[in-house]
């Protein structure tokens, strides 16, 4: 999601920027819980190690797929997953930077990336559960990643 804001004070972007969509200021937290809460970036440069951080929002609710991009100052961040007969999701980490991505498992042997078992270049920081869902952190250098999982959606309740 590309968001052009503009002063409030006049209706549109600058010349430069005229290509991208157009969000008043006052709509931003909503833009910003799509990025976070369903494609799932989020940025803290107070960590140094993992800035950035990417997790499906599968916890949201009867969703099954979703996409998000965002600027941060070492280029774009990419987010896209899907729901289906495995988990997948397809991330992009700018150059010069290093993100901390969530993947829906119960264990790191049950995630792959690329069809293939994680290569000694992703480290497994470990594993949290949030929302009722179980995730397994990786910690991964700037790229293209194609993760996927066994993971399903349990209908406990509402959702995982």
């Amino acid at each position: 999601m590309h968001v052009c804001i503009a002063p409030v004070n006049t209706r549109q972007c600058s010349a430069s920027a005229s290509h991208l969509p157009r969000q008043h200021g006052c709509y931003n937290a909503v833009g910003l819980w799509f990025l976070q809460g369903i494609a799932g970036i989020a940025v803290d440069f107070s960590d140094g190690a993992y800035p950035l951080t990417i997790r499906a929002g599968v916890d949201t609710g009867d969703l099954s797929w979703a996409s998000g991009s965002r600027a941060v100052p070492q280029g774009m961040v990419r987010s896209s997953w899907a729901i289906g007969a495995l988990f997948m999701h397809n991330v992009t980490v700018p150059g010069n930077a290093a993100a901390r991505v969530l993947i829906p498992a119960t264990s790191a042997a049950d995630v792959r990336e690329g069809g293939q078992p994680l290569s000694h270049d992703i480290e497994v920081l470990g594993a949290k559960a949030i929302n009722g869902v179980n995730y397994i952190e990786l910690g991964v250098a700037a790229g293209e990643y194609a993760f996927s999982s066994g993971w399903v959606r349990h209908a406990t309740s509402g959702w995982a």
